[in-house]
């Protein structure tokens, strides 16, 4: 039964809709993130649940050689409401000019971060840009599953959780089917991003219309959090400064099983990654542009073959793939785990959130200040 995964459980809802008595639904945490609930009195113990967790099941990349560009799209407007140089855009709109569909992330009239399909240029827009909270899947999967077996292609972009999810949901392969996973931090709490918003709400005495997590002002790296407003403020700030950045950038809410991810390097199952190019400066100096480029590495042969059909990946600038990555510790390895986060996200629900964001983000500050002290006075005494 999939309870026994505990805290190993990434949250994809892959076991909710295999399960066919419906005897699993996703309930939060105390901390705000979706687990399985089990209805005992449904289950047959047929073990679908079981098959279809990519945790379990635990899928190994098919070890094909990989192949690494660095892109920046050639349309100004992209690149702007991307958070790098708009890979993800010029992977989907080649599937939408085909008539296929994309499968992204949205923020949705009542600002949640989810899962939503599209299949125009319209709906691609709201898919643009990184959300940094963890997206609900709902009935994702199953809709995926169904345009595939009729015949459309379609591209599902998520967590490399999320895709290897799908994918063990789907339990055989699909010609039609592109997978692109993005180099992830870790994902946040959706309660913790709701206190973030209502904080927000009631100091801008106005309902937020419109989200973008990585607005980018002066340049690329200078980007942070826009929120504009009904009544027409519009606030930012530089990701360092933004309550709920920071206390992301500091891992202060995020997924327990961000902390020790299975999913990370070259265990990966998507058809092709992508993230920002954070060495292009340093290593490839020859890369104009401060608006952003963005990493794209091909896992498999069929992801080699759709760049080189796509007339603007196929001018992407290749890279080496381990230079490209020395700047991506994201790629590699898990974030470090916060002594922390459950009393942190205990404080938001009885304080005002950037007070007690502040408050921890203090106590990370000092403790680390001492660790380096430490380390400072140990080496002295050898």
């Amino acid at each position: 039964m999939i309870s026994h995964v505990g805290n190993r459980c990434v949250g994809c809802g892959s076991c909710i809709e295999k399960c066919p008595t419906h005897c699993l639904s996703m309930k939060s945490n105390n901390n705000g993130f979706l687990y399985p609930v089990v209805d005992k009195t449904k289950c047959i113990d047929c073990g679908l649940c079981d098959r279809s967790c990519p945790v379990l099941t635990q899928n190994k990349s098919n070890g094909e050689h990989k192949k690494a560009i660095a892109v920046q799209a050639k349309d100004g407007s992209v690149v702007e409401k991307s958070s790098s140089g708009g890979a993800f855009y010029l992977l989907a709109s080649e599937v939408i000019n085909e008539g296929g569909y994309v499968c992204g992330v949205e923020v949705d009239k009542s600002n949640k971060i989810r899962h939503t399909i599209v299949n125009d240029f319209e709906g691609l827009e709201r898919l643009l840009g990184s959300k940094y909270v963890q997206s609900e899947i709902g009935e994702t999967y199953t809709s995926v599953k169904a345009l595939l077996n009729s015949g459309k292609k379609v591209m599902f972009s998520g967590t490399p959780c999320q895709v290897n999810g799908l994918l063990s949901f789907l339990g055989a392969k699909y010609k039609n089917l592109l997978t692109v996973d993005v180099i992830c931090h870790g994902v946040s709490s959706p309660y913790v991003w709701d206190r973030y918003m209502d904080h927000q709400e009631r100091k801008h005495c106005s309902k937020v219309v419109g989200v973008n997590f990585r607005k980018k002002t002066i340049d690329w790296k200078n980007s942070g959090m826009e929120l504009r407003f009904e009544n027409g403020q519009i606030y930012f700030k530089p990701m360092k400064d933004d309550a709920f950045f920071h206390q992301f950038l500091k891992n202060l809410c995020l997924r327990e099983t961000c902390y020790a991810c299975e999913f990370k390097g070259h265990n990966r199952n998507s058809d092709i990654t992508i993230g920002d190019f954070w060495g292009k400066d340093e290593l490839y100096p020859e890369l104009d542009g401060d608006r952003g480029y963005s990493l794209i590495i091909a896992n498999t042969d069929q992801a080699k073959a759709v760049i080189e059909a796509n007339s603007h990946l196929k001018e992407g600038y290749e890279v080496e793939l381990v230079k490209a990555l020395k700047y991506n510790g994201a790629y590699w390895d898990s974030v470090e785990k916060t002594p922390y986060r459950n009393d942190y996200i205990k404080s938001i629900s009885r304080k005002p959130f950037d007070k007690a964001t502040n408050k921890y983000l203090r106590k990370i500050s000092i403790k680390r200040r001492m660790r380096y002290y430490f380390k400072k006075i140990k080496l002295l005494l050898k």
